[in-house]
C-alpha cells in the first residue's frame, strides 16, 4: 500500500476518466481536511479546559464543520430557560427532521423523473445522506455523551471535597443548573440513552452493514481496482470507499471509531483532567500505528495528508496537557500567547500540505498537458510548412543552378497550421 512518506499522486488515468479521477482525489483531501478540524474544534468542549484566546478564535472559523452552533448562539438571551436538555433535544432532533424532508424531496423527484434517470438520482440522494451522517456524526455524538457526565461539589465550591462535614451536591458536569436525581436529569440520561443507538452506534452500524454485504465487490479476488468506481451495484456506497484502496475497504469504519472516540466517547473520562487528555493521546497514537500498519489510502497523497493530520491532533492534545498542568491561558498571559500561536500554527499544517499538494499537482498537470500537445503542434507546424511548399511554384534552373528554395510567407503557414488544428491535428 502506499506510504505517507511520499507526497505526489500516481499519474491520472488518460481522457475520459481524468475529470472524474482528479474530483474524487480533491472529495478525499477534503474529507481529511474535515475530519481533522471537527476532531480538534470538539476539544475545548470535550476536554472542557480553556485554551490561549488565539486558539479559540482561530477554532471558531470551523466550529461550523462541528455543528456546534448550538454551544455558540447564546440562546440563554432568546430564551431564559434555556440549559442542556434543550440543547440535548434540538440537536439530536434537527438532523432526523432534515432527514425526514429529504427523504420526502427526494421521493418527489423520483416520481417526477423518467424511468431511466431514476437510478442517478437514487445515487445522488444516498451519496448526500451518506454525507449528511458523516458531517453530524462527532459534533452529536459530543452532545451526547456529555449527558453523562457529573460532579460532584461542596459547599466550599471545591469538586469531591466532601470531607470535614462539607454538604456536598452533585449536578449535571455539562450544565449545574440540572442537580443529579432531579426530573430533568433523569430526562436528559434517558434521552441521551436512546440517541446512543441512533447516532454513535447507529451511524457505524449502518456503514459497516452497507460494505459488509458489498465486500466481494469491493474486494474482488481478481481485477482491476478501479472497475469499483464505476460498479452500479457500488454508486450508492462510493462515499464511503472511494479514498481507499481494495484491501481497506472498511477503513470508514474505524475512521468513524477514531472519530467517536476522539470527540463524543471521550467526554466520559474523567471531564477536565488529566488523565482525559493522557486518554486522548494513547487513543490517538494506537488508531496511528493502525494506519501505518494498514495503510488504507490508494494514493500516497491522500496517505501523507492524512499522516500530518492524524499528528496535528496529537501535537494538540499535547498542547492541551500543557494547558491544564500550568495554566497558561489564565495565569501567565505571555506564555499562553506564545503557545496559542504553537497551536494555530500546528494545526495550520493539514492545511497548508494540502494547498501544497494541489500547487503541485496542477502545476504538473498543465506540463503534461503541454507536453502531449507539444507533438501534435509540432506534426501540425510540418504539415503545414509542407502543403503551403507544395502549392508555390518552383523556381527556374538557369546556369546550372539548382532549383530554388520555396519562400513561404508566416501568415501562409499560421493559417494552414489553423487549419489542421480545427480539423482533429491538435491531438490530447
Amino acid at each position: 500500500g502506499p506510504k505517507p512518506s511520499a507526497v505526489l499522486s500516481s499519474a491520472p488515468p488518460p481522457d475520459s476518466a481524468a475529470s472524474r479521477y482528479r474530483w474524487r482525489r480533491m472529495r478525499a483531501r477534503l474529507r481529511i481536511l474535515v475530519t481533522t478540524y471537527q476532531i480538534v474544534t470538539a476539544l475545548p468542549f470535550v476536554l472542557a479546559i480553556t485554551f490561549p484566546e488565539a486558539f479559540r478564535e482561530f477554532l471558531a472559523l470551523f466550529s461550523v464543520l462541528n455543528l456546534s452552533w448550538f454551544r455558540l448562539l447564546p440562546m440563554e438571551c432568546v430564551e431564559p430557560e434555556w440549559d442542556f436538555a434543550h440543547v440535548l433535544v434540538t440537536t439530536t432532533l434537527l438532523p432526523l427532521g432534515v432527514a425526514a424532508v429529504g427523504y420526502a424531496v427526494y421521493q418527489l423527484q423520483r416520481c417526477l423523473e423518467a424511468e431511466a434517470v431514476r437510478r442517478s438520482v437514487d445515487a445522488a440522494w444516498s451519496e448526500m445522506a451518506l454525507l449528511f451522517t458523516y458531517l453530524i456524526f462527532p459534533g452529536v455524538s459530543a452532545v451526547i455523551f456529555s449527558a453523562f457526565g457529573t460532579d460532584t461539589v461542596s459547599e466550599t465550591d471545591d469538586l469531591g471535597d466532601c470531607g470535614d462535614g462539607n454538604r456536598c451536591e452533585t449536578y449535571m458536569r455539562a450544565d449545574y443548573s440540572i442537580e443529579v436525581g432531579s426530573d430533568k436529569h433523569a430526562f436528559c440520561v434517558a434521552w441521551a440513552s436512546a440517541m446512543v443507538f441512533v447516532y454513535p452506534v447507529g451511524i457505524p452500524a449502518l456503514y459497516l452493514m452497507l460494505l459488509w454485504s458489498r465486500r466481494r465487490l469491493l474486494n474482488p479476488a481478481a481485477g482491476d481496482d478501479g472497475s469499483r468506481f464505476y460498479d452500479e451495484r457500488l454508486v450508492h456506497v462510493r462515499f464511503l470507499f472511494e479514498s481507499y484502496r481494495c484491501g481497506a475497504w472498511w477503513w470508514e469504519i474505524a475512521e468513524s471509531l477514531r472519530r467517536l472516540m476522539l470527540t463524543g466517547a471521550l467526554v466520559v473520562f474523567f471531564e477536565g483532567g488529566l488523565l482525559q487528555i493522557l486518554i486522548g493521546l494513547v487513543v490517538g497514537l494506537v488508531f496511528l500505528m493502525f494506519f501505518e500498519y494498514y495503510s488504507p489510502f490508494d494514493e500516497p497523497s491522500d496517505a501523507s495528508l492524512a499522516f500530518v493530520a492524524q499528528v496535528q491532533v496529537l501535537l494538540t492534545l499535547t498542547g492541551a496537557v500543557g494547558v491544564h498542568q500550568h495554566a497558561l491561558a489564565d495565569d501567565e498571559e505571555d506564555e499562553s500567547e506564545v503557545l496559542g500561536a504553537l497551536l494555530v500554527a500546528v494545526n495550520l499544517l493539514s492545511l497548508a500540505l494540502f494547498l501544497f499538494i494541489l500547487t503541485v499537482e496542477l502545476r504538473g498537470h498543465q506540463f503534461a498537458l503541454r507536453e502531449t500537445k507539444r507533438p501534435a503542434k509540432e506534426g501540425a507546424w510540418v504539415a503545414a510548412r509542407a502543403a503551403a511548399a507544395a502549392a508555390t511554384p518552383l523556381g527556374g534552373a538557369g546556369d546550372g543552378e539548382g532549383a530554388a528554395e520555396p519562400q513561404v510567407e508566416m501568415q501562409d503557414l499560421y493559417q494552414v497550421s489553423a487549419h489542421a488544428s480545427s480539423a482533429g491535428g491538435w491531438a490530447g
